[in-house]
């Protein structure tokens, strides 16, 4: 981890655990929704046009949280939200 992206103060250990952990949550928010489309589907709860629609608001729900909690005080957690959001 670069010395000019860490604030002064924090240690290189709690930097890099925020960061990771952050990461880590991002994947298993969008695993977790890929695993509920694909058992709705397997179940026939849901067909194709319902797990677009899905897709779309959790996307769309991803990004507005996103963008409202970059200008806050969790600026890394809303940039990862927003990321999340963009995966095919």
């Amino acid at each position: 981890m670069g010395e000019e992206h860490r604030r002064p103060g924090v240690s290189v250990e709690h930097a890099l655990a925020g960061n990771w952990l952050l990461r880590a949550g991002v994947v298993a928010i969008v695993v977790a929704i890929g695993f509920f489309l694909k058992w709705s589907f397997d179940r026939g709860l849901l067909g194709p046009e319902g797990g677009t629609a899905i897709s779309i608001f959790a996307g769309l729900a991803m990004i507005a949280a996103g963008v409202r909690l970059c200008g806050r005080r969790y600026r890394l957690l809303g940039q990862a939200s927003s990321a999340a959001a963009w995966q095919p």
